[in-house]
Parts: C-alpha cells; sequence; structure tokens
C-alpha cells in the first residue's frame, strides 16, 4: 500500500505550528522546536502582511565581508482584515542557509523595494550578536501586529525563542 506525499508549504506549517503552540500546554514547545528546525534557517523573513513584498537584505559579517546580500520576493502571510488569512500558494518567508561563519556582531539591513512600505517604514537596520552560529537563528519579521517595529528582527536558538529575543 502506497502514500501519496503531498508538498507542504512553509507557511502552513509554521500555521499549523503556532496553532499547535496556542492550544498546547508546557511542555509541548520541544514539538514546536523540532519543527522549526527543520524548515528554518539561519535567517529567516517573513512577511505577515496582506500584501506581496519585495526588497533586500544585506549582512555584514564581523569581519567586514558581506555574509549575505539578496534579494527576496514574498507573497502575502498576514490575515486580511476579516480575520481570513491571505490565500496563496507560496510561502510567506524567505530562508536562508549558511550566513554565519563566526561569532561576533553581524550587521543586517533590510530595504522593502520602491512603492513598498509597512506602517511607513520601507527599511530597518540591527546589530545582531551570533554567539554560536552553527545553533542560532535570525528571523526578520514584516508587518506582524503583535510587534510594535513594522520590521522587526529577533534572534534564537529555537522557534519559541524569537518572541523573547527582540533585538532593539
Amino acid at each position: 500500500m502506497g502514500c501519496d506525499s503531498a508538498a507542504v508549504d512553509r507557511r502552513r506549517l509554521l500555521g499549523g505550528v503556532a496553532t499547535v503552540a496556542a492550544g498546547s500546554v508546557a511542555g509541548c514547545s520541544d514539538l514546536v522546536n523540532w519543527i522549526g528546525d527543520q524548515v528554518l534557517g539561519d535567517v529567516n523573513v517573513f512577511n505577515e502582511t496582506t500584501n506581496r513584498l519585495d526588497g533586500s537584505i544585506v549582512i555584514t559579517a564581523p569581519s567586514g565581508e558581506s555574509a549575505l546580500d539578496t534579494t527576496f520576493d514574498l507573497p502575502p502571510g498576514g490575515e486580511n482584515g476579516d480575520g481570513s488569512t491571505a490565500s496563496t500558494d507560496e510561502d510567506g518567508a524567505s530562508v536562508f542557509e549558511d550566513v554565519w561563519t563566526d561569532a561576533g556582531t553581524y550587521d543586517v539591513r533590510v530595504a522593502l523595494a520602491d512603492g513598498h512600505e509597512v506602517d511607513g517604514e520601507s527599511a530597518a537596520s540591527v546589530s545582531a550578536t551570533i554567539e554560536k552560529p552553527d545553533d542560532e537563528m535570525l528571523a526578520v519579521v514584516i508587518g506582524a501586529a503583535d510587534v510594535e517595529d513594522p520590521i522587526a528582527f529577533a534572534t534564537g536558538t529555537e522557534m519559541t525563542d524569537f518572541q523573547n529575543n527582540l533585538l532593539e
């Protein structure tokens, strides 16, 4: 008897994880973190708006060399005004691997393309200290309703760390 395999996009998977996490009791964060380990990379850019966003992300390593210099094109990933989720078959996230080379402070700059802005902001930057390059991740969250900054940054070694490790 065969097994049908269906591709699960990252947004649906993360949405499912968030639902499970919200309804779970203490101790279940291990499952959320395990799933996060399977789908997240060193740097993760999330679009939580109801609009398609494109832009660039530039990360400079502690050595002064470029660690990442690329563009992203993200479909809507947030909720519509009526509470429904924007409908798309694409991920509302871009994931980048092998960014951290050494421990130290990395300068991160995100710029949305011309004509794109979230709550009046089209760019943001932060210095992120990475102590464990093999373990730590950076989340760039654009347009999250539960975060004060329109473009927010967080670090962590696990997915559940992001909420408590927002960078200023």
